[in-house]
C-alpha cells in the first residue's frame, strides 16, 4: 500500500481534479496567500505550542475538490451458500461550494449547503463499468450532521439511492472540527479521535471500537502537518465493518481552515440482506480553499428552500427506466434486483430484514378495460391457495398522481411463519398497470406499520423505452418463496 507521504501519487481517472496541484505545491501558494494576506507568516518558536482548530462558527464560503480511487473485491451469496468474490474498481470526483448555514433555534445540527459542479463516478465490476452523476436539479445538497449522525438531502427534491452513495464519500461528510483537538499542541503530541469522529470519517453508522490517534508532525511555512492512524470496528446498516486508517491533514492555523486531507482506508464489510460486501483500499484526497465567489449558495439563491433534514426531504427516489414507473421511499429500503418487467425492493433496519416488495409491470389494459375489485380478490386467493391465506381487508381509492389503488391484506403461513401480504393492483387513466406486493412478518406489522402505504403513495407511471423483445408479467404472478423467509434468516439474503 502507497505511504501517504507519498500521496501526491493518488492521481484520479478523472483529469484536471487537482489541475496538477500536488500538497507540497498547496502548501507552497498557502503559505504564499497568507504571507500577502497578513503581512507576513505567523512565527512560532521550535517548541511552542500551536493551536489546532477551525472556526465552527466560519460562514465565508469555501470552494473543496474530492478525488476517490478504491480498488479490492466485492463479496456476494446470492444462492446463501458460497460466497463469491468479483474483482471491482471505483473512481469517484466532486467539485463543490459550501457554506455552513446559521444555527436552527433549540437544535445542535450543523449545516452545511452545499452545490456540486461535478459529482460522478465510475465503477467496474469483473470488468463491466457503470457510471452515475448527480442530476443537474439536484445540486444543491444539504449535509446535516449531528453527533455522529449525517444526512445528505437536496432541497430540490429526493436523491436517488445512486446519489446518496455518491455524495457519502469518507472525508467529506466530517465536519473538520471532529477531527482536530480543538487546542494547543506543540510537535510530536498525539490526541484520541472520538467515536462520532471516526463515524463521520469513515462515512459509517456506528462505531463499536475504535483507537484511531491523531499527532503533530511537524510545522512547515506556518502549515500545520498532522497525522492519523488506527483501526475502527463498526457497521453500516447493521452490517459489520473492520477499518484500518492513515491520513495526513494540513491545517493553517492563522485562518483556523483545515485546508487538505489524504486518507488511505483498508475496509472488510461483511454482506448484507441487501447489499454485497467487499474487501478494498480506497484513497481519498480532499483540498479546501476559501472563496469569495459563491452566488449559488448566496442567502438569496437558497432562503425560500427547505434547509433542514425532515421526513418528507429525506426520502430517496426509485425511477424504472424499464419498468415504466417511479416512487420514492424511506431510506431503509433497497433495491435489491431489476429488470425489464419488475423490481425487488427488501427493507433493512439496523441490519434485519424487515419486509420486501415486489414491483411487476402488467400488460396495458385496452380501452374501457378494468379490473373489478372481486376479480382482483379471487386472483390472489387462487395465488396463495397452498399458504392457506384469507383476505382479511380490501378497499379502493386514487392517490395524487391519479393512479387507481386496488388494495387486499392478506394474512396466513409460510415456512411455518405467519406472514402478512399486502396486494396491490395499479392502473392509471392510460390503461399502464403494476401489481405490488409487500410481504412481512405478521409479527412486526405493528412496529413497521404503513410502510407500503408510503410507496404506494408516491408511485406513478410513465411511458418507458419500447422494447418489443420483452413481455410483462402475468397479472396473478406470486412472489418468490424467498419473500416469505423469517427476518434475520440467512436463506432470505
Amino acid at each position: 500500500m502507497t505511504h501517504l507521504r507519498q500521496h501526491q501519487s493518488f492521481v484520479p481517472s478523472v483529469p484536471n481534479l487537482f489541475l496538477g496541484c500536488t500538497r507540497r505545491s498547496f502548501l507552497r501558494q498557502s503559505a504564499i496567500t497568507a504571507a500577502l494576506a497578513a503581512g507576513g507568516l505567523p512565527l512560532y518558536a521550535a517548541d511552542e505550542a500551536v493551536m489546532l482548530a477551525v472556526n465552527s462558527n466560519e460562514a465565508r464560503p469555501q470552494h473543496v475538490k474530492v478525488a476517490v480511487e478504491a480498488s479490492g473485491q466485492m463479496k456476494m451469496n446470492p444462492d446463501s451458500r458460497e460466497v463469491k468474490f468479483l474483482p471491482m474498481s471505483v473512481t469517484a470526483e466532486l467539485d463543490f461550494l459550501q457554506r455552513r448555514l446559521p444555527a436552527v433555534k433549540d437544535s445542535a445540527a450543523v449545516r452545511l449547503v452545499r452545490n456540486y459542479s461535478t459529482a460522478q463516478t465510475k465503477f467496474n465490476l469483473k470488468n463491466t463499468e457503470f457510471s452515475h452523476s448527480l442530476r443537474d436539479d439536484r445540486r444543491l445538497v444539504v449535509l446535516q450532521a449531528e453527533g455522529d449522525a449525517g444526512t445528505y438531502f437536496s432541497p430540490l427534491g429526493p436523491l436517488s439511492r445512486e446519489e446518496l452513495e455518491l455524495l457519502d464519500v469518507p472525508g467529506a461528510g466530517v465536519l473538520p472540527e471532529l477531527l482536530l483537538p480543538g487546542k494547543a499542541l506543540k510537535v510530536g503530541e498525539t490526541w484520541n479521535l472520538t467515536d462520532a469522529a471516526v463515524v463521520r470519517l469513515l462515512s459509517l453508522d456506528a462505531v463499536h471500537k475504535q483507537d484511531i490517534t491523531g499527532k503533530f508532525d511537524e510545522l512547515r511555512d506556518g502549515i500545520a502537518i498532522l497525522s492519523l492512524e488506527g483501526k475502527a470496528s463498526g457497521a453500516v446498516g447493521g452490517v459489520a465493518s473492520e477499518c484500518a486508517i492513515r491520513a495526513k491533514l494540513n491545517v493553517d492555523p492563522k485562518q483556523q481552515l483545515l485546508t487538505w486531507l489524504a486518507l488511505s482506508l483498508n475496509e472488510n464489510r461483511a454482506i448484507g440482506h441487501a447489499q454485497p460486501g467487499y474487501d478494498v483500499t480506497s484513497r481519498i484526497r480532499m483540498l479546501t480553499a476559501l472563496t469569495d465567489s459563491a452566488a449559488e449558495i448566496s442567502e438569496e439563491s437558497i432562503s425560500k428552500l427547505p434547509l433542514v433534514a425532515k421526513a418528507g426531504e429525506t426520502l430517496l427516489s426509485f425511477r424504472s427506466e424499464k419498468g415504466g414507473f417511479e416512487l420514492v421511499h424511506d431510506r431503509r429500503w433497497r433495491v435489491m434486483n431489476e429488470r425489464y418487467d419488475a423490481a425487488i425492493l427488501r427493507m433493512v433496519d439496523r441490519g434485519e430484514l424487515v419486509a420486501q416488495c415486489n414491483i411487476s409491470k402488467l400488460k396495458s389494459f385496452s380501452k374501457d378495460e378494468k379490473l373489478a375489485l372481486d376479480t382482483f380478490q379471487g386472483d390472489v386467493k387462487t395465488a396463495l391457495e397452498k399458504q392457506k391465506a384469507q383476505i382479511t381487508e380490501a378497499s379502493e381509492n386514487v392517490n395524487d398522481a391519479g393512479i387507481k389503488v386496488q388494495r387486499l391484506l392478506v394474512a396466513g403461513f409460510a415456512s411455518e411463519l405467519p406472514i402478512q401480504w399486502t396486494y396491490y393492483h395499479l392502473s392509471d387513466s392510460a390503461g399502464r398497470r403494476a401489481s405490488v406486493v409487500f410481504t412481512i412478518d405478521q409479527r412486526l406489522v405493528e412496529k413497521y406499520a404503513h410502510i407500503d402505504q408510503e410507496i404506494i403513495a408516491g408511485c406513478r407511471f410513465f411511458d418507458p423505452p419500447r422494447d418489443d423483445k420483452s413481455e410483462p408479467t402475468p397479472a396473478a404472478a406470486k412472489p418468490k418463496d424467498e419473500t416469505a423467509k423469517k427476518p434475520g434468516d440467512k436463506d432470505a439474503r
